[in-house]
């Protein structure tokens, strides 16, 4: 099965869609992916936590926070969340089980980065092919799912 990504000017983007029991019910919530092949982690940014109504009190702390390229930041981890990626109209989507970190929104973060870095954790999971021609990213599951 392969997912197939979109690329804008040197980005590369993932549709797909998250559900845990702390956001909406369990019920699927549509959010973009960034491709970050230097991120360790999958992480929720503050402004698609936002966006989700993410209740930060219902997650637990991560021990040690995240460090990126703004430097240390508290984050939270939403256990065993249900990740979605349609695979085209031929195929059955892509479900992952995974720990997804949670950046917590603060007053100058609440609108911005409303998506999620689909991070090394979920790479593994795939072979990828990069056509900078077409400007796609395929994705093809090895046939195991986390």
């Amino acid at each position: 099965m392969t997912i197939t990504a979109q690329t804008d000017n040197g980005r590369v983007w993932i549709d797909g869609f998250i559900s845990h029991t702390f956001l909406r019910d369990g019920v699927f919530a549509p959010i973009k992916f960034l491709v970050d092949t230097g991120a360790s982690n999958t992480t929720m940014l503050p402004g698609a936590a936002s966006e989700l109504k993410v209740d930060f009190e219902l997650l637990a702390k991560h021990p040690s926070g995240m460090v990126g390229i703004g430097g240390q930041q508290d984050a939270y981890v939403m256990e065993s969340a249900s990740l979605l990626f349609p695979t085209g109209t031929s195929g059955a989507p892509i479900v992952l089980r995974s720990d997804v970190c949670v950046l917590k929104p603060g007053p100058e973060t609440k609108r911005r980065f409303p998506f999620a870095l689909f991070g090394t954790d979920l790479l593994r999971s795939f072979r990828f092919e990069y056509d900078m021609p077409k400007a796609t990213l395929d994705l093809k599951s090895h046939g195991r799912r986390r």
